[in-house]
């Protein structure tokens, strides 16, 4: 988990501690940023899609 955490947190000022945080605290986090990465995926897939759905699109008319 502190693996991904680390990867996703930047270091700054509203970092919290690591030192004082408990292992509910830690899953807290690492259940609210996995969903956020998990959603961002997604949201760069459906862009990518509908890029290529445009693109396809215009091949066709042409």
């Amino acid at each position: 988990m502190w693996k991904f955490i680390d990867h996703i947190m930047r270091p700054n000022e509203l970092v919290p501690d690591k030192s004082i945080l408990t292992y509910d605290n830690v899953f807290v986090i690492y259940t609210k940023l996995k969903d956020l990465d998990e959603t961002f995926r997604e949201l760069l897939q459906i862009n990518i899609l509908k890029a290529e759905i445009e693109q396809e699109k215009k091949s066709v008319t042409v």
